[in-house]
């Protein structure tokens, strides 16, 4: 099954820890004539040599070339008429996103957003310490990533909500696109590899519905974290 597209297409996924850019990895690499590599620049960061690629062949091994190669992948080389890499967004740690943000060869970069309670949970469902259990760093983080994204001037840009995904699937991505390309509806996810998160995120299968059990966050945490983000979010 492939994406219908008439231009052939680079692109970018940005979105803070557990937003729900593993669940877009994962529909673009289930198109025969698409791809999506997972944190190549920040495995690369941390361990050089590390990244993990399914089902294309191409050279990860130096950050400065990535985008490069899936150009030339994408646009000469071969039958592929999607590819691009999806990366995570901390604003206290943006060398990987800077990739995505900075390269000459991406044409779209799309932003994954989940409701911002139910984000902060993710984070606090994690083994993550330090900055990662601050709901001050998450609103700053989830702000962040919402003012970079909006002041791109030279990519387009295409803003997504996780839970929309989750109960819509690719019919609410082709809305949002909006002629860009189209995703024909898919069944079944495929599993594919991961170099960073939570496996199960990884597991293909159907698209599974958020997680919206907040209980275990306090009110006041919710009532700060709501205030300064669910604007944001409501307005994509």
């Amino acid at each position: 099954m492939d994406i219908k597209i008439e231009t052939n297409l680079v692109f970018g996924i940005l979105g803070l820890p557990r937003s729900g850019t593993t669940l877009l990895n994962n529909i673009f690499n289930t198109y025969q004539n698409s791809f999506c590599i997972s944190e190549p620049h920040w495995a690369n960061i941390l361990k050089p040599g590390s990244v993990r690629v399914d089902k294309i062949n191409i050279d990860c091994s130096n950050n400065d070339k990535i985008y490069e190669n899936i150009n030339n992948l994408v646009k000469v080389e071969s039958n592929y008429k999607v590819g691009g890499v999806k990366e995570t967004f901390r604003e206290h740690q943006t060398d990987s996103a800077n990739y995505i943000l900075k390269s000459n060869y991406v044409d779209l970069v799309i932003g994954v957003f989940r409701d911002p309670v139910s984000g902060f949970n993710g984070w606090l469902r994690t083994a993550w310490k330090g900055y990662y259990i601050s709901p001050e760093n998450y609103v700053k983080s989830y702000q962040s990533l919402y003012n970079t994204l909006s002041n791109i001037k030279d990519k387009k840009v295409l803003l997504l909500r996780y839970e929309d995904i989750c109960n819509n699937g690719v019919g609410y991505i082709n809305d949002k696109l909006n002629g860009i390309m189209d995703l024909p509806t898919i069944n079944e996810i495929k599993k594919t590899n991961y170099t960073f998160g939570d496996p199960l995120a990884n597991s293909g299968g159907t698209i599974k519905r958020a997680n919206t059990n907040n209980s275990n966050i306090t009110e006041n945490i919710q009532n700060l974290i709501n205030k300064n983000l669910k604007p944001i979010y409501d307005s994509i």
